[in-house]
């Protein structure tokens, strides 16, 4: 591995410690999707770049102090590099139930690295240290520590309340100190510097740990549905512009039984919070769904309808917006908005449902079916287009578009059945699947089948 090699030649240098750390991070994620039962050496890559981001962090802060101290705004305003105490990188927790907190072995003080420096003198011509990166490299230790986080519920409560201990310095010190140098080098050099999106992309690594911890602790029933609710909304909203005159509320005092109907229809101005926020209301409806399951529509069943709305709100807000400006971006917008409302159709089949929630559940499979076919309709014309501007090869095969496109395609085909019989039973759905598709394999059309059922999209047992 090249990062690696970059690493064992200059185990110091900032840019090869975070694109190492980069790698293993996702590794981590593609290993911990695609082989489940392979979580504990996920968990140990991201171990390993949770120390390399924090021993990049500590290079940069000092790069950059030194840098500050030899500008022309001298030592006295930014202040003595040496005040600035450097906490030593504790270890992370192995995936068991003892986990201790030590001192990374990779990681070293800053005085360690200024008497480095000392010794090997200055031979290496390097980019001067920025706030940006200061806060790039934090957003990606904020990255590493979200999938951690999650791959730990709902099994390793000790763990996730370790891991909410060790980044407490990076969210409440490190960072609020690297936006007060951003702010302040901008202010200096407004006349040569351009906007830039770390601020903001920082605060959605922010939100996204926040909510990803909320989730664990859930999963490990460690606080209740209605906190772990509560919490994301705290995380995200502040991140929104809303109108005046929005109907926005938060999700455990929605109600969804006279919204249910109408919020999607509401438009919330553009935000980078939008998707994200989006994510995040579908993952904690999915949460609630698994830890809370019951055949009889109560108030998990009303919350979790009430995330869901609060979510296509969102998510047809941001529609024709920078986030969806690809074909294939758009596409798996209109998807997501059709899983959701899957999704309700799944709720609206427990027993009490309010019959105002059942004399939607039509419209939701409707909705659904355009969503699909929009989708697929938007990936077909990708592909051409791709072609046409010489991009992709006229015949070559786009995998990931034709997957995606097939997804849409079987989805279609399931929420045109429901739209005629929203009571359709999983034998039903599961023949019109069989007969989808017509030029696709048999094997990966059941696949896509298979993850509808185990993301809760439609159930594959009559009883249920």
């Amino acid at each position: 591995m090249s990062h690696k090699l970059a690493l064992s030649i200059d185990e110091t240098d900032p840019n090869a410690l975070y694109n190492t750390a980069q790698v293993l991070v996702s590794l981590a994620e593609a290993l911990a999707e695609v082989h489940p039962d392979k979580q504990d050496e996920a968990i140990n890559l991201l171990r390993q770049a949770i120390e390399l981001f924090d021993s990049c962090l500590t290079r940069q802060e000092l790069e950059y102090s030194e840098v500050a101290e030899l500008s022309l705004f001298g030592p006295k305003e930014f202040g003595d590099s040496d005040d600035v105490e450097m906490q030593e990188v504790p270890t992370i927790p192995e995936a068991s139930d003892a986990v201790k907190v030590g001192t990374s072995p990779s990681a070293k003080s800053r005085q360690d690295l200024r008497e480095e420096k000392q010794q090997e003198g200055f031979a290496r011509v390097t980019a001067a240290v920025s706030p940006d990166d200061l806060l790039e490299t934090a957003q990606a230790d904020l990255t590493a520590f979200t999938v951690l986080v999650s791959l730990y519920a709902p099994v390793e409560s000790t763990a996730i309340e370790t891991l909410a201990e060790l980044i407490t310095p990076l969210l409440k010190e490190k960072i609020p100190y690297y936006l007060y140098l951003q702010d302040d080098h901008q202010s200096k050099f407004s006349e040569s510097s351009s906007p830039t999106n770390t601020r903001t992309d920082t605060e959605l690594s922010t939100a996204n740990w926040k909510v990803a911890l909320s989730n664990a602790r859930y999963r490990c029933r460690s606080v209740d549905a209605k906190t772990y609710s509560r919490c994301l909304d705290d995380s995200f909203s502040s991140l929104l512009t809303l109108p005046a005159t929005t109907a926005w509320q938060p999700t455990v005092e929605l109600d969804i039984e006279t919204s249910a109907s109408s919020l999607s229809k509401e438009k919330i101005p553009f935000s980078m919070a939008l998707l994200p926020y989006a994510d995040a209301l579908v993952d904690l409806a999915d949460a609630v769904g698994d830890v809370a399951s019951s055949d009889q529509y109560d108030e998990n069943a009303a919350l979790r309808l009430s995330a869901l709305s609060r979510a296509l709100t969102l998510l047809y807000s941001s529609i024709g917006n920078a986030q969806t400006t690809s074909k294939a971006q758009a596409a798996r917008v209109h998807i997501t908005i059709g899983d959701i409302q899957l999704r309700l159709l799944q709720i609206a089949r427990l027993r009490g449902t309010p019959h105002g929630l059942l004399m939607l559940r039509e419209a939701w499979a409707k909705e659904a079916e355009s969503n699909f076919q929009t989708a697929r309709m938007l990936l077909t014309g990708s592909l051409v287009s791709r072609e046409l501007d010489g991009s992709l090869k006229i015949g070559a095969p786009d995998i990931k578009a034709k997957e995606t496109e097939l997804e849409a395609m079987v989805k279609e085909a399931v929420a045109s059945v429901l739209k005629s019989d929203p009571c359709s039973g999983p034998e039903t759905l599961r023949a019109t699947v069989q007969k989808t598709a017509p030029g696709y394999g048999q094997r990966d059309v059941d696949q896509v089948w298979q993850d509808m059922v185990e993301e809760g999209l439609v159930t594959d047992t009559a009883n249920a």
